[in-house]
């Protein structure tokens, strides 16, 4: 019998286990957001190479009632005592982090001015680094998420290149950070799709429910 039921077991596949949600709480419905309550009265920053427009990204987050902070960074320099400095005046370290790294401002659909990062696969390696010891030091749970907007008006072999680089920083970098509790993923997003559209996904990741895309990449483009 033990050997009947082995081979109907092989024949129905392998069963694939699922990483847990490491946020187990539930929360209140918020029709209005997208992170599924869970960023509520949580301290966010948001680390970026936007120079100014912050209005525009503090209206698309305030439904998700959290505590919102933007730190402009416009290459490979930023260091803990910048991300701590920033946090001033709240109560609390930060539990979220997202990078906010748009390629350049030629036929986007973000009406802000940004400052171009030569080399942003360095750049965001080097942003990682520095968030994730931040995060391992202040907290046992965070996350971090890393958006890549980028100009595909043209074929590019370069930005190819660091959308590869960048998706393959995330996904090599996810698997070690979950030991120290951080969830980390990232999405990678055409321009053409609405700068809010990318801007509500990186919420999404960044909640509760956004864990189960740990050390993966969503990758954003809009067809018609």
């Amino acid at each position: 019998m033990n050997k009947i039921i082995n081979k109907i077991k092989h024949l129905m596949g392998t069963p694939v286990m699922i990483r847990p949600i490491a946020d187990t709480n539930n929360y209140q419905i918020n029709q209005s957001g997208f992170s599924g309550n869970s960023l509520s009265d949580q301290n966010i920053l948001i680390v970026t190479n936007i120079v100014d427009g912050y209005e525009k990204i503090k209206d698309i987050f305030k439904n998700e009632n959290c505590y919102l902070s933007i730190l402009y960074c416009d290459n490979d320099t930023l260091n803990d005592e910048m991300i701590k400095k920033s946090s001033a005046g709240l109560l609390g370290s930060y539990t979220h982090i997202i990078n906010l790294v748009v390629s350049d401002n030629t036929n986007m659909q973000l009406k802000a001015q940004i400052t171009v990062i030569n080399d942003p696969v360095r750049c965001v390696y080097q942003w990682l680094q520095v968030e994730s010891g931040y995060l391992i030091e202040k907290t046992s749970y965070a996350t971090i998420c890393t958006a890549y907007y980028y100009n595909d008006t043209i074929f590019d072999i370069e930005k190819n290149s660091q959308n590869g680089g960048i998706s393959s920083l995330i996904k090599g970098l996810g698997g070690v950070l979950s030991n120290h509790g951080i969830i980390e993923n990232g999405l990678i997003s055409s321009s053409k799709v609405p700068f809010e559209e990318m801007l509500h996904t990186t919420i999404y990741l960044s909640g509760k429910y956004g864990q189960i895309m740990a050390g993966e990449v969503l990758h954003m483009e809009l067809r018609r």
